[in-house]
C-alpha cells in the first residue's frame, strides 16, 4: 500500500466515523428521552448540525411534515465515501462507479420511504376494514402522514374521480409496492451498467 492509498483509507475511516456521528444525531432527534445536555451529545450536535443545516436551510427537501434533508445529507456522505474508497483501492476515480454509487444511494432513500408508506397504508387499511377505532390519536397521526401520498398516487390512477377510502388505500399500497419492486430491479440493472463504464 503506497502513502497516497493509506491517506485515502484514513480519510475514508474518518468519514465513516463522521457518518456514525450524523446517524447518532439524527436518531437523537427521534428519542426525546436522550440526555441532550450531556457532553457527548453537545459534541455530536456541534459536529453534525453544520452538515445537516447545509441541506435543510432551503426547505426544498421538505414535503409537508416530512424533512428529507437528513437522508440526503447522509447519502452525500456515502457517495463521498465511495469516491474515497475508489481512490484508496484504484488510485483514481472512475466516473461509472461514482454514478452507480449515486444511483444506489438515491434509490436506497426512495425505497425506504416507499416501504415505510406502504406499511403504514396497509396498517391503516386493515384498521379501516376491521373497524378499529379510527378516531384514536395514533390513527389520526398515521392519516396525517399518509394522506398526501394516498392523494397523489390516486390522482395518477383515477384523475378527478372520487373513490371510497378503502379503495384509495389499496390503490396507493399497490402502486408503492410495484414501485418498490420494479425500482429495485431497475436500479440493480442500471448500477451494473454504470459500474462497467471504463473511465
Amino acid at each position: 500500500m503506497n502513502v497516497l492509498s493509506a491517506i485515502f483509507h484514513a480519510l475514508n475511516a474518518l468519514l465513516t466515523l463522521y457518518v456514525f456521528v450524523c446517524i447518532v444525531r439524527l436518531v437523537s432527534t427521534w428519542i426525546p428521552a436522550l440526555p441532550e445536555g450531556s457532553f457527548v451529545m453537545r459534541v455530536v450536535r456541534a459536529l453534525a448540525d453544520p452538515w445537516f443545516s447545509l441541506f435543510g436551510r432551503s426547505g426544498r427537501l421538505r414535503a409537508g411534515n416530512l424533512d428529507f434533508s437528513p437522508m440526503v445529507a447522509i447519502g452525500v456522505l456515502y457517495v463521498i465515501g465511495g469516491v474515497l474508497n475508489q481512490l484508496a483501492e484504484l488510485g483514481r476515480v472512475r466516473l461509472g462507479l461514482v454514478l452507480a454509487s449515486i444511483v444506489v444511494v438515491a434509490w436506497s432513500a426512495l425505497a425506504f420511504f416507499a416501504s415505510f408508506f406502504a406499511i403504514l397504508i396497509l396498517a391503516r387499511g386493515l384498521a379501516y376494514a376491521f373497524r378499529w377505532n379510527s378516531l384514536h390519536p395514533a390513527w389520526r397521526a398515521v392519516d396525517a402522514l399518509i394522506n398526501p401520498v394516498v392523494y397523489r398516487t390516486n390522482r395518477l390512477v383515477y384523475r378527478d374521480r372520487i373513490v371510497n377510502y378503502l379503495q384509495g388505500l389499496a390503490t396507493a399500497f399497490v402502486i408503492l409496492a410495484l414501485f418498490r419492486v420494479a425500482g429495485g430491479f431497475g436500479v440493480t440493472a442500471l448500477s451494473g451498467l454504470l459500474s462497467r463504464i471504463p473511465f
